[in-house]
């Protein structure tokens, strides 16, 4: 719950193209400042040791609900990364298409989310890491093409043999 917003922050840096450090860093004051709420709830909530008093009401009325909201904050944050990295994809696809010349079965498997789960589900299980493989290095080609400002040939070649590899190991199963 708490680190979680150090790998958002990153993944984030990492989608738009820039430094890792600041956004790292974002990521952990965050991290930081949740858990030290956290801890703090935790203190005032404990009994004094003398008096056998504690602010378990302190936990019930403001800790527990605060935790829950940011529980979905997280959640929310999750499914809207995740949903806007999908439609970028999708989006993307066409160039991929044309760019690392996509079979027709291969342009349906990847068009939406629904499909890409269906034709994952379709396959033999023993099969499955190799369409992850295939999906993963399409998805690294589609971020390395988002950022056309940092695309280094040498790096877009040797995603292009991870996918020409990953689509031949795939084949072979078929």
């Amino acid at each position: 719950l708490f680190t979680v917003w150090i790998g958002i922050a990153i993944g984030r840096a990492v989608r738009d193209g820039r430094p890792l450090w600041p956004h790292a860093l974002w990521g952990y004051a965050l991290a930081v400042g949740a858990h030290a709420a956290w801890n703090g709830s935790l203190a005032i909530a404990a009994p004094d040791p003398d008096t056998g008093e504690g602010g378990g009401a302190v936990v019930l009325a403001f800790v527990i609900p605060l935790f829950i909201a940011l529980f979905v904050a997280v959640v929310v944050a999750l499914v809207k990364l995740g949903r806007a990295e999908r439609r970028r994809f999708v989006g993307q696809l066409p160039f991929l298409v044309r760019r690392y010349d996509l079979s027709p079965v291969e342009q349906q498997w990847f068009a939406g989310w629904p499909q890409l789960l269906a034709a994952r589900r379709a396959l033999p299980r023993r099969a499955r890491r190799r369409f992850d493989a295939v999906h993963a290095a399409l998805a690294r080609l589609a971020l390395l093409q988002r950022r056309l400002a940092d695309a280094d040939p040498a790096k877009e070649q040797a995603l292009a043999d991870q996918l020409a590899d990953a689509r031949r190991r795939l084949a072979q199963l078929s």
